[in-house]
């Protein structure tokens, strides 16, 4: 999935699990946190949409809550992870 095409679907997952979502879309670089788009409960419903997204299945202990502070971060961290990704 492109960095494009995750940004919306995952801005529109997280704005429609707001409760009061700010105006306009989440910013990919707008603190998820800080914003009220992301607390304990919704990042284990955020890392499923995205694993779901992304195609991985990735193990708890490879995220830290610094993959979940942006947009940004969340695709970084997942799309690092996934299948055919460089990384280790």
């Amino acid at each position: 999935m492109d960095r494009t095409a995750f940004y919306r679907e995952v801005g529109d997952f997280l704005r429609a699990r707001h409760p009061d979502p700010p105006p306009g879309e989440v910013g990919e670089d707008d603190n998820l946190f800080d914003h009220g788009y992301v607390d304990s409960l919704t990042v284990v419903h955020l890392i499923l949409k995205v694993q779901s997204l992304m195609g991985v299945e990735v193990q708890l202990q490879r995220l830290s809550p610094g993959s979940f502070h942006t947009l940004k971060n969340v695709y970084d961290t997942f799309s690092a992870l996934s299948p055919g990704s460089s990384s280790p």
